[in-house]
């Protein structure tokens, strides 16, 4: 995904007559820029049911294990939209992100449900006091944790989201952000996405969904300024 400072050099600029650039197009923004966190939980598309089960049941289940989901892979494929959207529903769940440098941020381990972004780079310690905790555990990383975690008495579903996923799924997820982004949402129909156009992109970036909004943020941004033609050819 493009970081917001990107798209503040990229955008086109505005003036007294239009007051958004895109605004010819019916657009108030490009649809595939950075988006806020409501909107990434508002705009995903995730199927949180059978995770949400999957934590409230597995204690009474085996009581001897506590249920932790461990979403893992690469940057784009969804891990943190993920742990955002379930954040939003897990009633008193807290999330800690680890950044690549500076300090490690301490883990509330007070919380009735603990979510972990980027695990990997949590550092020994804080790792061990993750190990301890008695609660729901739900953890994004690149590297796969399911020894350590199962060592320490935790039953683990590893959700790999790197995994291929339909082409119908992709496209909802980026006609999602066209809609978002209309002026009118009854001209969605001109620009949508196909599920043949979807499944494309799927093949020629891998499923990184992250790759496929920075290709069409950029597609968009010809459309808007050189009359380039959308849906763009892949």
């Amino acid at each position: 995904m493009i970081h917001s400072g990107e798209l503040r050099d990229r955008t086109p600029v505005a003036t007294a007559a239009s007051p958004s650039p895109y605004a010819v197009v019916g657009f108030w923004r490009n649809p595939f820029g950075e988006l806020t966190r409501d909107e990434r939980v508002r705009l995903a598309v995730v199927e949180a049911g059978p995770l949400l089960h999957y934590l409230h049941t597995t204690k009474t289940v085996t009581p001897a294990r506590v249920p932790a989901l461990q979403f893992l892979g690469d940057c784009g494929y969804g891990k943190t939209t993920n742990l955002l959207v379930l954040e939003s529903l897990l009633p008193g769940a807290r999330r800690v992100y680890y950044p690549e440098t500076g300090p490690r941020p301490k883990l509330p381990l007070d919380s009735p449900v603990l979510i972990v972004d980027e695990a990997q780079r949590m550092g020994w310690w804080r790792r061990r006091e993750m190990l301890k905790y008695h609660g729901p555990l739900v953890i994004g990383t690149h590297k796969d944790l399911t020894a350590c975690l199962v060592q320490n008495g935790f039953a683990v579903w590893t959700i790999d989201v790197a995994q291929s996923k339909p082409s119908h799924v992709v496209a909802d997820a980026l006609n999602r952000r066209i809609a978002a982004s209309l002026l009118d949402v009854e001209t969605l129909p001109t620009y949508r996405i196909e599920d043949a156009l979807a499944g494309r992109l799927n093949e020629r970036f891998s499923g990184n969904l992250r790759r496929m909004e920075a290709f069409l943020y950029d597609a968009f941004q010809s459309y808007v300024s050189e009359s380039s033609a959308w849906p763009p050819v892949v």
